[in-house]
């Protein structure tokens, strides 16, 4: 007896790790992005649009592969990783619904980029494309602001020159740069999109 109590109590003790270790890998696989890889501009997945969505939803990074006409460097879907994608309507007390895109396109390269540009599409559900829209990386507008400006005014915070040089220029390896793609009035029937890279340029030295 006095040479068995040890082998048991070893033996239960090896059970209780055998059940912790499983009951931590079981919590891992529960978080996003454990065990995963990170979506990125070459990823064919699409999203789900909430229609329900008044304020900023998360939502995974999503991208396509079609057609995309590229003027800059080559290689898109490995230069660059989309991070905190997520879609969103906003009621604009003068131009009715819009629905918002925006992330954040991270430099996965090995060279600092310039100019880095996404372009968003809305699909039916038949998976048809219904809009296309590019813009420029580097500026987002508040809730606040798309809730109440004119479509001229949101449109000339999105693309002002000196907030996208600011933010837009020089963006270094495992550097990001926000984006964000409105699309007033958007067309009924929507229930998925996806947003990529498209394009950008070597950072001028």
């Amino acid at each position: 007896m006095q040479t068995t109590a040890p082998l048991v109590a070893e033996a239960s003790w090896a059970g209780v790790r055998r059940m912790l270790v499983l009951a931590m890998l079981m919590a891992l696989a529960m978080l996003p992005g454990c065990f995963g890889t990170s979506a990125n501009a070459g990823d064919a997945s699409r999203q789900p649009v909430d229609q329900h969505s008044a304020v900023p939803a998360a939502s995974a990074a999503a991208s396509y592969t079609q057609g995309a006409a590229v003027t800059g460097l080559p290689d898109l879907d490995k230069r660059f990783k989309l991070q905190g994608v997520r879609q969103y309507y906003v009621k604009n007390e003068r131009l009715g619904s819009m629905l918002v895109v925006e992330g954040r396109a991270v430099n996965a390269g090995r060279e600092p980029v310039d100019l880095v540009e996404v372009e968003a599409r809305l699909f039916g559900a038949g998976g048809q494309v219904l809009t296309v829209k590019r813009a420029m990386a580097g500026v987002t507008v508040a809730v606040s602001q798309l809730e109440t400006f004119l479509e001229a005014d949101i449109e000339a915070l999105l693309n002002d020159e000196a907030g996208i040089l600011t933010t837009n220029r020089n963006v270094a390896p495992g550097n990001s740069v926000p984006f964000m793609v409105v699309f007033f009035n958007p067309p009924e029937g929507v229930v998925e999109f996806a947003v990529k890279v498209v394009d950008a340029q070597p950072a001028e030295v």
